[in-house]
């Protein structure tokens, strides 16, 4: 038979009727309706891969006697073709197989998966016997007292998991009625209820009557209620959600637990509420009060809810003060003027919506200030003083003694719709340090106002400053170099601050504070690498561009042509025309030789391309060639060239 290797963990404290609480199962029992036989069910933290032994101890007995010739084992699952509600299998059978064939691998996933599976064996007796947790004992006598224990054979060895309370034989019982059953409006349309906690039922049904209609149940699944969890006894509560209920709608709750078989309790008492206006009218839209001389005016809009009867209208003096009642006024009504504040106070408002049932709705408290409208003096001797990065502005200090502080604002032209306040709150010492980026080289314009405690602000005291420059400019990008009419020539970009330029090749300065974006000189004759710094208008120096490099083309070593003689005197002037040659060039050589002898060096290595000879033997014939040599030993010899010595 396969195998099921489906781990099935039970994490709740279970402790229903007739089940022992044990670290390893949970072992239930309970009475067959009609009949004298006791059915056995078990929840284990291991799985469906175990196998089990049932055994039981009856009247008189010391000892456990096993009843179970064969182990129990956990059925393979319907095929996945198969497992499709077609009638053929019963909804039990399908959701075993499901469960058993797609046990998630995360562990996450796999322990809210686990506690589902549990309650779904603990609520389908069906579902359990497939997964081999469930015994029925037929071979016992009415009036008997029995206990059953649970052993687990792993890994050919059986270890006891459980054992149930005690069960006696006697007509079935049905799960009592749930007591206290308590309903509530939590909305238009929702009704939640609560119940006593019964630890000995995890399930429950519930069913509603609408008016005179026939009750019927309303829970599609069982209400799962936890056990006890750290020592808090577990919340019994259901929510009835439904749009179509309305105000004025009678409906009727009865609940009933069902036991860990499946078999329905008795019901409880019924309770009953109809349905009330909870629904809060709309508030009044935009509240607004503004001081008319030395009264308040209020202004709103009406409440657009057809059921608002009328508004009533609160006021305090302080932020800290009670809100209290000063006017009832009619749902018509939009305007209302307080004349009784005090000048020099402020006062809060608020306007509350009321219904024909009794609901309330409140608007945003407004405030208003009933002030002296003399704005402090304007701050005077306002000075900046600029650093890389930052602007310090500084004072003197105003003399109001109801003076709150002072309000910056900054722009960066002196407009009065362009400046933006630097600081919510008004702040109390003189000097503010403004922070900036180091590269902005705006003039910026500020402005200093004074702001008493009624929030009158004075004429801003304005001055305009800008930092230093003292961030060096991005390096120039540099194109590649390219020989154009026999010269190296090669061009760049830079930022638009950049004022000139310096070249360097190989880390020599070729050309200092050009300032165009391009440069060349002669094609040199080897590897050049070169590198160019901007230069800004304040003097800042970039650091040097990333290197270009010039690499001749590759030749081969070119033997001198065009050797030419000439005396002059008692010396001999050797001309050639020298080729250009490749990188690892050393120099020229002139050999010599006179008859038939070798060819021997007469000259150092040399880097022009001319010599002259002056230990020649008078009147001696001599054939003369120029040699090319690179690093490498390589030589090429130009053509002999003869002459006679004087």
């Amino acid at each position: 038979m396969k195998r099921i290797g489906l781990f099935l963990v039970f994490l709740a404290t279970v402790s229903g009727a007739g089940a022992q609480e044990r670290k390893g199962a949970v072992v239930y029992t309970g009475i067959v309706p009609g009949k004298n036989e006791i059915q056995v069910k078990w929840l284990l933290t291991i799985g469906f891969k175990s196998r089990y032994h049932v055994y039981r101890k009856g009247p008189g007995e010391k000892q456990f006697r096993k009843l179970t010739r064969v182990p129990l084992e956990a059925e393979p699952p319907l095929p996945v073709s198969e497992q499709r509600y077609t009638g053929k299998y019963s909804r039990s059978e399908l959701e075993y197989s499901r469960a058993a064939m797609n046990v998630p691998k995360e562990k996450k996933a796999l322990r809210a998966y686990t506690e589902t599976v549990a309650l779904q064996a603990y609520s389908d007796t069906r579902f359990a016997q497939l997964a081999g947790m469930y015994y029925k004992d037929v071979l016992v006598k009415p009036g008997e007292t029995y206990q059953y224990g649970i052993a687990m054979i792993w890994e050919g060895k059986e270890m006891t998991m459980g054992f149930s309370e005690p069960i006696t034989v006697k007509p079935f019982e049905a799960p009592p009625s749930p007591a206290a059953l308590v309903l509530e409006q939590l909305s238009a349309g929702t009704i939640s209820m609560k119940w006593t906690y019964n630890r000995h039922f995890i399930n429950y049904h519930v069913y509603r009557k609408k008016g005179s209609e026939p009750e019927r149940q309303i829970t599609k699944t069982a209400i799962a209620v936890p056990e006890f969890i750290n020592g808090k006894t577990p919340d019994t509560f259901y929510a009835d959600s439904d749009t179509l209920k309305r105000e004025g709608e009678t409906y009727t709750y009865r609940v009933a637990a069902m036991d860990a078989f499946g078999n329905p309790g008795y019901y409880s008492q019924p309770a009953t509420l109809t349905l009330k206006d909870i629904t809060p009218p709309a508030a009044p839209a935009n509240l607004i009060a503004v001081r008319n001389n030395r009264d308040v005016r209020l202004s709103w809009r009406p409440s657009r809810s057809a059921d608002c009867k009328g508004y009533s209208l609160y006021r305090k003096a302080s932020l800290h003060d009670t809100y209290m009642k000063i006017s009832t006024l009619a749902q018509k009504d939009t305007v209302y003027v307080d004349r009784q504040p005090t000048e020099g106070a402020g006062y809060y408002y608020y306007l509350e919506a009321e219904d024909v049932a009794g609901n309330r709705q409140s608007t945003m408290p407004v405030s208003v200030t009933l002030a002296d409208l003399t704005p402090p003096a304007m701050p005077a001797g306002l000075t900046a003083r600029t650093d890389t990065g930052k602007i310090v502005l500084s004072w003197k200090p105003n003399t109001e003694k109801d003076l709150e502080g002072y309000l910056v604002y900054r722009a960066l032209k002196d407009d009065p719709d362009n400046y933006a306040q630097l600081f919510r709150l008004p702040q109390k010492a003189t000097t503010f340090l403004d922070t900036l980026p180091k590269t902005h080289r705006n003039r910026f314009f500020y402005r200093v106002t004074a702001l008493d405690k009624q929030r009158n602000e004075s004429a801003p005291a304005v001055l305009s400053a800008s930092m230093p420059d003292a961030v060096p400019p991005p390096p120039p990008v540099l194109g590649i170099p390219e020989v154009q009419g026999g010269k190296l020539a090669f061009s760049w970009t830079s930022s638009t601050d950049v004022a000139a330029f310096d070249v360097y090749r190989d880390d020599v300065c070729l050309a200092a504070a050009i300032r165009t974006h391009r440069f060349s000189e002669p094609v040199p004759g080897q590897r050049a690498a070169y590198r160019v710094v901007a230069i800004d208008s304040a003097g800042n120096r970039s650091v040097p561009s990333v290197m270009r490099e010039y690499l001749p083309e590759q030749r081969d070593l070119a033997p001198p042509t065009d050797v030419s003689l000439k005396f002059d005197g008692q010396a001999l002037q050797v001309r050639w025309q020298a080729a250009p040659q490749p990188e690892g060039f050393r120099g020229y050589r002139v050999v010599v030789r006179s008859g038939t002898g070798a060819f021997e060096p007469v000259t150092p290595l040399l880097q022009e391309s001319q010599a002259v000879l002056s230990d020649l033997q008078e009147n001696t014939d001599y054939e003369i060639r120029v040699v090319a040599e690179s690093a490498e030993g390589e030589k090429r010899f130009s053509l002999p060239v003869k002459t006679k010595s004087k």
